[in-house]
């Protein structure tokens, strides 16, 4: 039997933006509207939050979502990795929990997700070609990699990728595609992820999601959401 477990990190401070998993796009809260998401896809056995903030536990568990614990001092900090906080988790379920097969994690700062990109990023780790999946988000050409230059400490422009002196771009035409995370979505294999302690397991499959999304990592991002949503 596969069993599947949800984690929504949520962690009370943000420097960008106070409280900013407690902020409203269409009416719900960031938080909120990543638990729901997950309620929404169906597949999973338990569904959590992991925050360091009584008052988005408060919040959460208002709305009838799970919040068994708060976290550690370690897993509280602005250093603290999604990494140590899945593991904090499962080290805190392994007592009264059945193993999990797999863990998804929703990060509250994408909202523009939807249940279908969340299914489809979870089963992908169920094939024997990949113990991991993470959602991508094309990087518009004009932006592509081979053109980014980076500046030497004396001003010299070099290549961003090989530090080599700046050339002529290749040819729109024989650019390849190349993506960024979009934070939509992360799933990993649960023995995968202990052995290797990182999201990407051994070999991660790209899902790819063509339309606009937005990561909130400042107001502006925020309003994105909010007009983009409403």
């Amino acid at each position: 039997m596969v069993r599947r477990l949800a984690i929504i990190p949520a962690r009370g401070g943000s420097k960008g933006i106070p409280d900013k998993n407690l902020q409203e796009v269409a009416g719900q809260s960031l938080v909120r509207r990543a638990v729901s998401c997950a309620v929404e896809a169906g597949i999973f056995d338990r569904i959590l939050v992991s925050t360091d903030s009584s008052r988005i536990a408060d919040h959460v568990r208002e709305a009838g979502f799970d919040v068994p614990f708060l976290r550690s001092a370690q897993t509280s900090g602005d250093t603290a990795t999604t990494s140590e906080v899945i593991v904090e988790v499962l080290d805190a379920l392994a007592d009264f929990e059945t193993p999990f097969h797999s863990v998804t994690v929703l990060e509250p700062t994408s909202p523009m997700r939807n249940a279908a990109d969340v299914v489809t990023t979870a089963l992908a780790v169920e094939s024997t070609l990949y113990d991991a999946a993470l959602t991508l988000s094309p990087v518009a050409l004009n932006f592509h990699a081979s053109k980014q230059v980076s500046l030497m400490s004396n001003g010299v422009a070099v290549n961003s990728c090989n530090r080599e002196p700046v050339k002529a771009s290749p040819p729109r035409q024989l650019l390849e595609p190349t993506y960024i995370r979009n934070g939509v979505a992360y799933s990993v294999q649960t023995q995968a992820f202990l052995a290797t302690q990182s999201l990407m397991g051994n070999c991660a499959k790209g899902i790819v999601i063509e339309r606009p999304l937005v990561n909130i990592d400042n107001f502006d991002d925020l309003d994105h959401a909010r007009r983009y949503l409403e």
